[in-house]
């Protein structure tokens, strides 16, 4: 086995050296809330040279980590703590000014350290959830307070509480937020990247920033049923370079993660694959191998890009044959709109997005108002009484409660008429007579200005799905979505 590198960061004390390779400690016990990884298990990554562990309160790891630290220097396998970089994150139902520093003062309790070497704010959400358990009910997603929520990570490394500060899961958008008002810039953004996912355009934007990028699911995280996936380790690509090379597939995508640089963590608890992991350091891809994972199709979680020019052809060939009277598209953002008009034939004549009271979708509505879109709006009243795909929202929500009393209205009827008068179409759902009647009994009478006003200031709050990694949008996805939201 090679030396370790190390990538510099910055850090309280300057220039701060990271050991390029970390030990993941995140396993699916985290959906179930119970600890899974054993200090003996980390001994053992010590022993194979590993000297960089990757943990996080919400992983439920701390204690083990700092278990084996101890052990470590107990048995002589590390001479003194500074030895071993320790990487934790705040959880997301901390993410609130006055929770940051009792946060990492906990993780801190846990790991039995006095310091962490690196502290990173998990996700860009804040979650109002004293535990976390998936699924996460919708209810408890809130926005977060980004420049206060900062200055509590500034103020736990001013503390001496952590070496150096960053972020997990941010887009390029998110970290310019945090560079305009930032102290201390982030040192880190930890993303999930792999041949299959390669994130060219966040991880150029974190070069650029002096921000390291340290890629999680190097390998797709095989094995791992919540969250993973079998796309690195059976791409064919990767597979006859491996067998070319008398390498694993491991081996190659670690590699070329490597060569893209940017630090790894990643995770196995065979003692034999952690030796393996860790050699990768005395041999390069060629130029060719690297061309030919360049070309790897991107495709993250089940998602695959589409040729949207070849596809919409498609689309305009179905009008054409008279399969269709009319083609569109449906929960596509202003970009993707603006891609499709670029080179159609055929503009889409309709857009079909989720639009109520509580997300009011403005932006998009305007674009395609200007641009001779219909707008339909699916999920006029939330979804509600769909357990997994709606919310109460909008149904619970005390401004159209009130309208709707004082109107002699049902609620939905307050949340049909709003759409309608914002000029769009509806999709509204109901398998009951009498409310379908209802839902078409809003077109002789009219909002007045002040019950308009009201509504437009019900904060503005989307249904999430926390799925997969926990939030599908995610890091370029994210900043496509935060576009939107402007």
């Amino acid at each position: 086995m090679s030396s370790m590198p190390e990538k510099m960061i910055s850090s309280a004390e300057g220039p701060r050296p990271v050991p390029v390779i970390a030990m993941g400690t995140a396993t699916e016990s985290v959906i179930a809330g119970i600890e899974a990884v054993t200090p003996s298990t980390l001994i053992e990554a010590i022993k194979a040279g590993y000297r960089h562990f990757d943990t996080a309160a919400v992983y439920k790891t701390e204690k083990s980590v700092g278990e084996a630290v101890a052990e470590a220097l107990r048995s002589g396998h590390i001479n003194s703590r500074s030895e071993i970089f320790v990487t934790t994150k705040l959880w997301c139902n901390s993410c609130d000014r006055h929770l940051v520093v009792p946060a990492i003062k906990q993780s801190l309790k846990n790991l039995g350290l006095e310091y962490v070497d690196l502290y990173l704010i998990h996700w860009p959400l804040k979650l109002i959830q004293d535990e976390f358990r998936g699924p996460v009910p919708i209810e408890c997603i809130a926005t977060m307070d980004l420049k206060a929520v900062w200055e509590g990570m500034e103020e736990c490394q001013t503390l001496g509480l952590t070496k150096s500060i960053g972020v997990s899961n941010f887009s390029s958008k998110k970290i310019q937020q945090i560079l305009s008002f930032a102290k201390i810039p982030p040192a880190v953004n930890q993303i999930e990247m792999n041949p299959n996912w390669q994130q060219k355009k966040i991880t150029e934007f974190c070069k650029a920033n002096g921000i390291l990028v340290t890629a999680y699911s190097p390998l797709g995280a095989f094995g791992n049923r919540s969250w993973g996936h079998n796309r690195v380790m059976e791409c064919d690509i990767l597979q006859n370079i491996a067998k070319s090379k008398g390498k694993t597939v491991a081996q190659i995508s670690l590699r070329w993660l490597y060569e893209q640089g940017v630090s790894i963590a990643v995770k196995s608890f065979n003692v034999e694959r952690m030796k393996q992991n860790l050699d990768i350091f005395d041999w390069s891809l060629t130029q060719e191998e690297l061309k030919k994972i360049d070309q790897i199709p991107q495709r993250r979680h089940g998602i695959a890009a589409i040729d949207m020019k070849a596809v919409w052809e498609g689309m305009e060939e179905c009008q054409t044959l008279g399969l269709t009277k009319s083609i569109g598209v449906s929960n596509f953002s202003s970009k993707r709109i603006e891609q499709i008009l670029s080179f159609a034939k055929i503009p889409p004549a309709v857009n079909q997005i989720e639009m109520n009271p509580h997300w009011q979708q403005k932006k998009i509505i305007e674009f395609c108002k200007v641009n001779g879109i219909l707008v339909t709006a699916y999920s006029p009243l939330g979804g509600a009484g769909n357990n997994v795909l709606g919310h109460d929202r909008v149904m619970k929500c005390h401004v159209l409660q009130d309208i709707a009393k004082s109107r002699g209205k049902t609620l939905a009827q307050i949340s049909l008429r709003w759409l309608y008068e914002q000029g769009v179409s509806i999709a509204v759902k109901s398998f009951n007579t009498e409310r379908m009647k209802q839902n078409l009994d809003i077109f002789d009478w009219t909002l007045t200005e002040e019950e308009l006003y009201k509504i437009d200031q019900i904060p503005q709050r989307r249904h999430f799905y926390l799925i997969g990694t926990m939030v599908t949008e995610h890091n370029d996805i994210m900043a496509e979505i935060d576009a939107e939201l402007d």
